[in-house]
């Protein structure tokens, strides 16, 4: 009778067990049925974690060049996206900005504040006639370690697609309907993002928040867009 009872109690717990979610990997943030983040994490990049944080939170970020690092270990519980996106920054000693629901996070300069409320409001130039409508909801992307350049010509698309090459970009998905002609100054084109995550905005509002990122500017000009950086 007992060795039947023991038998009983495992197919339970074996049961039990499997009609819990599963989950791939033990690093993967996840959120809790209160709409907190979870997530416990050994020897990951900085921009996988904020790529999982952004994913998971559905947060907008941008991570600017030279924001790179790994961290050995971190256990988040009970937080929001958006505290733990501060809590990993906090860690490796970045700068945080935020304009609108989009977040910047860049390496702090000695003596700078670690946490700014907002950062600094896009300079763009007044729309022209021939300008597409900057409220046009067109363009979603999430990259990770791409170059300025070739973001640019992944924003000129006209098509939904997939990326996973390398030389472009790791995992690099853009979404839109509509083709835009992009010219990037030089100077800005190999410069690395770490990770950029934007979701439903217009190609112009996804080039202002790149060129905040970079210190550049966004110009319209015979109908494209040119990025370059700030006259010094």
């Amino acid at each position: 009778m007992a060795q039947l009872e023991t038998e009983a109690c495992l197919r339970l717990q074996v049961q039990a067990n499997e009609a819990q979610p599963s989950r791939a990997k033990p690093d993967v943030a996840w959120l809790e049925a209160d709409g907190t983040l979870s997530l416990k994490v050994k020897d990951i990049s900085a921009a996988d974690l904020i790529k999982q944080i952004a994913t998971v939170g559905k947060l907008q970020v941008l991570v600017a060049p030279g924001a790179t690092g790994r961290i050995w270990f971190i256990n988040i519980q009970g937080k929001t996206p958006e505290q733990a996106l501060r809590m990993v920054a906090q860690v490796m000693r970045w700068q945080v900005q935020q304009h609108g629901a989009v977040f910047f996070l860049r390496k702090a300069q000695p003596g700078q504040s670690q946490d700014l409320a907002q950062a600094d409001e896009p300079q763009a130039d007044e729309p022209q006639a021939d300008e597409p409508q900057a409220d046009e909801p067109t363009v979603s992307l999430s990259a990770k370690e791409i170059a300025v350049r070739y973001l640019a010509e992944l924003l000129a698309q006209d098509t939904k697609a997939t990326f996973e090459n390398e030389v472009v970009g790791q995992g690099v998905t853009v979404e839109q309907d509509r083709k835009a002609t992009i010219e990037v100054e030089e100077a800005l084109g190999d410069r690395l993002i770490p990770f950029i995550k934007l979701s439903s905005v217009s190609v112009r509002a996804a080039l202002d928040n790149i060129a905040l990122l970079l210190d550049a500017q966004v110009a319209w000009k015979e109908g494209r867009y040119i990025l370059s950086a700030k006259a010094k």
